[in-house]
């Protein structure tokens, strides 16, 4: 018969022997990818608009705010210029700020830096960071200093902010970000809701190795973005690749183990 104390010593042995190498605090290294196409900006005639295609977006800059197509995230948005190198976008949500954005120019014209506060977070604390955008051709005589196509180049935030927690015992996956975002689900189980995300936000995990894992984030029950984390052999670094589907654009970082 096993007595009570090495029972103990043996539960605490499998438990210990099913948490993966995953588990820890995992902080990004995010440099942009060279295949995000640039983001366009103009600002004429008493419009603000940014993005391409179907996911531009245009408001007057007229300081009030005006609705626009909900993607989940943001539904109204108000826009004021400040000087000839500066303005300031709000974004709301169902009545609430979700977002500050200021945008500012350089005096030579060649960079833009995006001071984002995220107000959206579940814990309610503000979250500040910094995109850096660099101009894609030259500005244009007669037109704003904004106007034009921009790409992303860097990202400046806090170290929580860039700290992912990541737990894998078993086969319970669990992801948690600074301001309380996160979700649990099982490995090889159904799509769960994404705390702090769109309310049709959701996650499925797969893992077809001990060192990959597969999560397919959706909206609306169509998946959006296929993200592959593979973890280093030495258990240190993990590789991820995002590509969202609807139009083939892989994102890729890495993560690191504190």
């Amino acid at each position: 018969m096993v007595s009570s104390f090495l029972y103990s010593i043996l539960l605490l042995t499998q438990a210990q022997a099913a948490v993966s190498p995953f588990t820890g605090s995992w902080v990004m290294n995010f440099v942009p990818s060279k295949d995000v196409k640039p983001e366009s900006f103009a600002v004429r005639g008493g419009i603000f608009s940014r993005g391409n295609g179907k996911y531009n977006v245009s408001v007057k800059t007229d300081g009030y705010f005006h609705s626009i197509q909900s993607d989940g995230y943001v539904d109204a948005i108000a826009a004021n210029v400040i000087s000839p190198r500066e303005m300031v976008e709000k974004d709301e949500f169902k009545g609430k700020l979700v977002y500050l954005i200021t945008y500012i120019v350089s005096s030579d014209g060649s960079e833009m830096n995006s001071k984002v506060i995220d107000y959206g977070k579940p814990n309610g604390h503000p979250v500040s960071s910094t995109i850096v955008r660099r101009r894609i051709g030259k500005s244009q005589r007669g037109k704003s200093v904004i106007s034009g196509s921009w790409q992303t180049v860097k990202m400046i935030t806090t170290k929580s902010h860039l700290t992912e927690e990541i737990k894998l015992n078993g086969s319970r996956f669990s992801s948690s970000m600074s301001g309380g975002a996160g979700y649990d689900a099982l490995v090889g189980g159904p799509s769960v809701p994404v705390k702090g995300d769109a309310t049709d936000a959701r996650v499925a995990v797969n893992m077809p190795s001990d060192r990959v894992l597969i999560i397919d984030m959706s909206r609306n029950e169509k998946i959006m973005v296929h993200k592959t984390m593979t973890l280093s052999p030495d258990g240190r670094t993990i590789n991820v690749n995002a590509r969202r589907l609807s139009d083939g654009v892989d994102t890729k970082w890495i993560l690191h183990k504190q």
